[in-house]
């Protein structure tokens, strides 16, 4: 029986698709990204990295296909330290289409609109790298802060529209924004679970009649595997 504590997780929810993401940590900088498909419960492990992914700053796109998150990585990228970061990738992998270095942990990650439209932090920064199409980045002074030279309007106000990085408004339909706005602001917290599943020590259950668990997945004897993305982009 080993003596190492067991995993945490942490689980992302898809609102247009019966999908979900899994971050699995443990130790503290060994994560992985578990891809949950959640009307055949049927999983994919995905890639792993070996630097901190703060849980409370991550979220998955509306059609799971990609993932926002927030990390802390001291190794070295493009011949300088990261530190903390924003990162863009597809599911389930954590090699980013696009990566945003702060330096810090203050920062609070990206969050989707939609399917397409991310929510940027630092879009009003110069030299911000594109992400790959159909996505877009989004952004909007009452969501994150602004600029040094402007004064921020109070947060509790809604915006009713985002700009994209051109300055234009970004085409988002008015559910999607709606939903968005539901949960205004968009401050980091942790992921909650639905009344159906729970998570205890490393495992996954979902919630049977009359309140039985059922195990669907022990993830505890996963171990760290060096796995590559199937597409181009930055790894950290």
């Amino acid at each position: 029986m080993s003596d190492r504590p067991p995993c945490r997780l942490s689980i992302y929810f898809a609102s247009e698709k019966p999908r979900a993401v899994i971050l699995r940590r443990g130790p503290t900088r060994n994560v992985c990204m578990i891809e949950w498909n959640t009307k055949t419960d049927t999983f994919k492990d995905g890639q792993w990295v070996k630097h901190r992914v703060y849980e409370e700053k991550c979220d998955l796109s509306t059609d799971s296909k990609h993932f926002a998150y927030f990390g802390f990585s001291d190794h070295q990228s493009h011949g300088q330290m990261t530190g903390g970061f924003a990162a863009v990738s597809e599911v389930p992998y954590f090699t980013a289409l696009a990566i945003l270095v702060e330096g810090s942990t203050w920062g609070h990650g990206g969050r989707f609109v939609d399917r397409h439209h991310v929510l940027c932090p630092y879009l009003h920064n110069d030299g911000v790298p594109p992400l790959p199409a159909p996505l877009r980045w989004v952004w909007h002074p009452n969501a994150f802060g602004v600029a040094r030279d402007q004064a921020p309007p109070s947060r509790d106000v809604r915006p009713t529209h985002f700009v994209l990085s051109s300055g234009k408004a970004a085409s988002i339909q008015p559910a999607a924004l709606k939903r968005f706005l539901e949960a205004w602001p968009p401050v980091p917290k942790a992921p909650v679970l639905p009344k159906w599943c729970t998570v205890e020590d490393g495992c996954l259950y979902r919630i049977g009649p009359k309140g039985r668990r059922i195990l669907l997945k022990d993830f505890n004897a996963m171990e760290f595997e060096a796995i590559e993305a199937p597409y181009s982009g930055v790894v950290i």
